[in-house]
């Protein structure tokens, strides 16, 4: 006789879902015995969430289901033990048990019910594992028992833990609570050897205010930050994040499927799956994309910074199809699916003619605080100001300054790139066009001999025995000095050489607050210019390129686009243009490519084609 089949179908547009009920048991290692059931999610029925990794293929276990023998993958098993009461029964979601993993439409009709599950849960049960050595783990030492565990690097977990409501982690038979990591990680970070100056745990270098170098923060660290701040966005209903924005933050996390990328986000972003127009698609290609679809499980170390904010709430920076274009008629896209060709409005308006080295920052070390530490930003200079055409800057002073506010992507400083209100965006203190010369300047680092950042940290006294190793109540006073190169520096005396710096360049200069202006400038030129080339145009533009980028890319302004766009021939006929990427062209980001095309009456938007 046949055993009855594990799953029947589920509604997913009732909210139908499958719980997964555990049955008691007095020991560890006994059999795992359990059952599915049908419940709705109008229903509000009882139950805790299971979050984990599935662990690697092929490690298996094996439970009964309804009465069947049903193989298990290892690590699930090992948290359905630990979550198995010896009295009672406890009713759980698993994704992997309460979907039909074999049902690829099942999936995806669950897919738009797991936002719901996870905030409907009573708590959220994080399995990290077993302990490595088998002995209890000290709750203020929580970094590497917790923090290293693989499922700290899987994209799906973000939702699950970002929406629950309560958060418990369990590594074998201890739990924590998210409120127990994020206490001991503040210790550990506050935790500087005053008498060694060992870097902080997170080993980023915080210069005037500023952190430099995220990316040198241990992955782990980075992505509790990262969930941290999201869960206290949803917790406080100020979650307003794109799906652009959540696939560029969470972009180094891993799955197996490249589809679940997108899927996983969808349900946090503030335009879900419903409103993109998206839906869950597990028989969708994932190979041979177009150049114009972002491939979005191919990170690397060398992807910069969006020039765009993509959070749903950011305010526009640019407008380089004009204003009255994006407010009138948007993007003017369509598409073939059997052609993989997306066809666009847009304007070939400039050529690029020349490219600098790329700069492509050393994660591994500490960021400089002026040019010199970067010798490819001094050819960037060299290559923008030295031209024998025509200039559309008209001068060398406004060529000079097109220059350092192409550094910043023109969006630290006032005014920006065009006088329409949509595209103003907030500035710092003091960053209008003369003062900010001075800031761009002292990073410029041109003037002296030595640089003015480059001073050692002064040494401390020996101790009365005259050894080596510093007074513990010396090293105290100079802790919050130095914190370049591994070192905490609170900057008290780069401060001075700042302030000395801006009142040589510009004599009175008002540097109160300076450091934290300063600062500002450093990221924003490692935001804008990091893994990026400098390009010059036939007519004298001069921007942001791509790292990638090629002399003889066409400078393009796609209809509704904000930025400008490098276009690259691919393929048969002259509209055939492969996409290299956005672009950041100084002067014409708020419309005036289209003005000035239209006053030659030789370029007008038409159709490109996009393979």
């Amino acid at each position: 006789m046949m055993a009855p089949p594990l799953y029947s179908g589920l509604d997913a547009r009732r909210g139908e879902f499958r719980l997964l009920q555990i049955e008691p048991a007095p020991a560890l290692g006994d059999v795992l015995v359990c059952s599915l059931q049908h419940a709705r999610l109008p229903d509000k029925p009882a139950f805790e969430a299971l979050s984990y990794t599935w662990g690697a293929p092929g490690i298996l276990s094996e439970m009964q289901l309804n009465g069947q023998p049903v193989p298990i993958q290892e690590n699930a098993a090992a948290a359905l033990r630990r979550l198995r009461r010896t009295t009672g029964r406890r009713t759980l979601w698993v994704d992997a048990i309460c979907i039909n993993q074999a049902d690829a439409r099942e999936k995806e009709g669950q897919l738009g019910l797991m936002r719901s599950l996870y905030e409907q849960a009573a708590q959220v049960c994080v399995w990290l594992g077993e302990p490595a050595d088998g002995t209890a783990i000290a709750i203020n030492d929580l970094h590497d028992p917790l923090l290293t565990r693989p499922w700290w690097t899987r994209i799906w977990v973000v939702q699950e833990v970002v929406v629950g409501s309560v958060v418990i982690f369990m590594v074998g038979s201890d739990t924590f609570t998210w409120a127990n990591i994020e206490r001991s990680l503040a210790r550990e970070r506050k935790g500087l050897n005053a008498l060694t100056g060992v870097p902080n745990a997170s080993g980023a270098t915080e210069v005037f205010g500023t952190v430099l170098n995220p990316e040198l923060c241990s992955t782990q660290d980075e992505n509790f930050r990262i969930m941290s701040r999201l869960r206290s966005l949803w917790a406080t209903g100020t979650f307003r994040l794109s799906i652009y924005d959540l696939l560029f933050q969470l972009r180094h996390l891993q799955c197996t499927n490249p589809r679940d990328r997108v899927f996983a986000c969808l349900g946090l972003a503030t335009a879900g799956g419903q409103q993109l127009g998206i839906e869950p698609d597990y028989t969708s290609s994932t190979r041979d994309l177009p150049s114009w679809v972002p491939n979005w499980h191919a990170h690397t170390h060398r992807d910069a910074q969006p020039l765009l904010g993509w959070a749903a709430d950011a305010p526009p920076r640019y407008a380089a199809c004009g204003a009255m274009e994006m407010e009138e008629s948007g993007a003017a896209v369509s598409y073939r699916a059997d052609t993989d060709v997306l066809a666009v409005d847009g304007l070939l308006f400039d050529t690029v003619a020349a490219l600098s080295p790329p700069w492509h920052p050393d994660a591994s070390s500490s960021p400089a605080l002026t040019r010199r530490g970067a010798p490819e930003l001094a050819a960037w200079e060299a290559l923008a100001l030295d031209i024998d055409y025509a200039c559309p800057y008209t001068t060398p002073e406004s060529r000079a300054e097109a220059f350092w506010r192409t550094q910043i992507a023109d969006c630290a400083g006032d005014p920006i790139s065009s006088p329409h209100p949509q595209t103003q965006t907030l500035s710092p203190r003091d960053t209008g066009t003369g003062v900010g010369r001075v800031y761009m300047e002292a990073f410029a680092d041109r003037t002296q001999a030595k640089s003015w950042a480059s001073q050692q940290p002064p040494s401390l006294p020996p101790s009365p025995d005259q050894s080596s190793k510093p007074r513990p109540t010396d090293a105290l006073a100079h802790l919050n000095v130095w914190q370049l190169a591994g070192m905490n520096v609170d900057s008290t005396h780069l401060h001075w050489d700042l302030h000395a710096e801006l009142r040589r360049i510009e004599p009175g200069f008002d540097t109160a607050g300076s450091e934290h202006v300063y600062g500002t400038y450093l990221a924003r030129i490692r935001a804008a210019c990091a893994h990026r080339r400098l390009l010059v145009t036939r007519r004298g533009f001069m921007g942001l390129a791509p790292w990638n980028a090629a002399v003889g890319d066409r400078v393009c302004v796609l209809r509704g686009g904000r930025t400008m766009f490098l276009l690259r021939e691919g393929g048969s006929g002259e509209k055939r243009h492969r996409l290299v990427g956005e672009a950041f062209v100084y002067g014409v980001m708020g419309g005036e490519a289209v003005t000035l095309a239209g006053e030659g009456g030789k370029e007008r938007m038409r159709v490109l084609y996009l393979v």
